[in-house]
């Protein structure tokens, strides 16, 4: 019986699935830096600081994402739930079903296992999203363990906060 989140993670069955199985993607627009409009929706390029994001634009002709997985040319994946914009660089992974930020973020850390493969040299494109594929928690031959990846990341989160608040009473009582 798994006694803890990580026995849990190690006694389930992990299977290899294709993201594209998985998630529908598309590729940002080109948006030059002359070309940028200050405004106040973020727009990622590549990058692993500020979750790609670079500045904020207002460009009308930018196609705007939300809840989606965003892969960039290194390899950095981060999910972005609120509205967002990307360059050239970035690739948007739409889910096929609906799935939880939980999920995505999950996947994410998956996906981010990958990243010593790409570089500059070798960077993260269209090709590489159709060849990728990854490991996660299975129910079934072809059925990610979405509920069970639901639940981890809600026990972590639950478990950072808790710490924080424990912290928190740590200093106050330490002064």
């Amino acid at each position: 019986m798994p006694t803890s989140r990580n026995d849990e993670l190690e006694s389930i069955e992990w299977k290899e699935f294709k993201l594209t199985d998985l998630f529908d993607y598309e590729r940002g627009a080109r948006l030059t830096k002359a070309h940028r409009i200050a405004g106040d929706i973020p727009l990622l390029t590549a990058g692993e600081f500020n979750q790609g994001v670079k500045e904020f634009i207002s460009n009308e002709e930018q196609k705007i994402f939300s809840n989606a997985i965003t892969i960039d040319m290194f390899c950095n994946s981060f999910v972005h739930m609120r509205e967002f914009c990307c360059d050239d660089n970035i690739l948007v992974l739409n889910a096929k079903e609906n799935l939880s930020k939980e999920i995505l973020l999950f996947i994410a850390s998956v996906i981010n296992k990958d990243k010593n493969k790409f570089g500059y040299n070798k960077q993260y494109r269209q090709n590489s999203l159709e060849k990728h594929f990854i490991f996660l928690p299975s129910i079934a031959p072809q059925n990610p363990h979405f509920s069970l990846m639901e639940a981890f990341i809600i026990s972590l989160k639950k478990e950072v906060l808790k710490n924080i608040i424990l912290y928190r009473k740590y200093e106050q009582d330490s002064r």
